[in-house]
């Protein structure tokens, strides 16, 4: 074909076309690309957002938890009023069993469960019966020097400051400076170990740092706590007398009595405190 009758105009017209369709899917690949990204972008955005809010609200919850389960642990335990009455239900509970040929060697309570083992005295006939315990009877598990009862639940597992938490009522507490004051000075007066109430530290909280989460927590209770201890001589009456005179009463909570082979018991269990 010669060039003179070649068709410019056609040609021409059929390239424009041509470049203007491929510039219009240069433009609508780039306008996906972009809308593309955009979505993309919103998308992570909204999802860290999300990823966000539910850690958060799992903090939230594992700091109740954590707030919840330090108050169930720091307020079991029983009064001192009630410790006295533990004490004089297992010296009445021993009685027909020491009537039988059975004396009380060794026990242990704490918040779960007490042990009670017996011995039988020489010469007598080994029975075994059961006894009564705050007026439930239990029966008796034979061991090689005599007779063990389990009691489950342990009446040192008192809920009462615990149902005042759970409602948000007020528990009155000493504060933790007129308690530690006040332990220091009644040592002060006992010339040897027994009778005194050992402290472990310093009143201290595990949750200070994360209380005021739950505001009214914070305002009613903010309770620091100690674990204590004291020995005594194995005589209700003695031991009556060191319960009852205690000042800031409402402090103490005993979670454990133990009488070990000798003729003391161990009390134990946590002295609480407000600032």
């Amino acid at each position: 074909m010669k060039l003179s009758n070649f068709d410019w105009k056609t040609y021409l017209a059929k390239i424009q076309r041509q470049s203007y369709l491929a510039i219009g899917v240069l433009i609508f690949i780039f306008f996906c690309v972009c809308a593309g990204g955009v979505w993309y972008y919103i998308q992570q955005k909204e999802e860290a957002k999300e990823a966000a809010k539910k850690l958060a609200e799992q903090e939230l919850a594992n700091n109740v938890k954590r707030i919840n389960d330090y108050y169930t642990s720091i307020l079991s335990g029983a009064s001192l009023q009630k410790t006295i009455d533990i004490l004089i239900a297992i010296r009445q509970s021993s009685v027909p069993l020491s009537l039988s040929g059975f004396n009380l060697d060794t026990y242990n309570c704490d918040v779960t469960n007490c042990t009670f083992s017996y011995i039988t005295e020489e010469n007598k006939i080994f029975n075994t019966q059961e006894i009564n315990f705050f007026g439930k009877g239990y029966k008796a598990n034979v061991s090689e020097k005599g007779l063990e009862y389990q009691v489950e639940p342990s009446p040192l597992n008192d809920d009462s400051f615990l149902k005042k938490y759970d409602l948000r009522e007020s528990i009155s507490v000493a504060d933790c400076s007129e308690l530690v004051n006040y332990v220091q000075s009644f040592n002060s007066l006992k010339s040897d170990s027994k009778e005194k109430i050992v402290l472990s530290g310093y009143p201290d909280s595990s949750i200070s740092a994360i209380e005021n989460i739950l505001p009214e927590v914070k305002s009613k209770y903010g309770f620091k706590t100690v674990q204590w201890s004291t020995t005594l001589s194995d005589d209700i009456l003695r031991i009556s007398s060191f319960l009852n005179r205690q000042a800031y009463s409402e402090s103490f909570r005993i979670n454990k009595i133990e009488k070990k082979k000798s003729s003391e018991i161990e009390v134990s269990g946590k002295l609480l405190c407000a600032i």
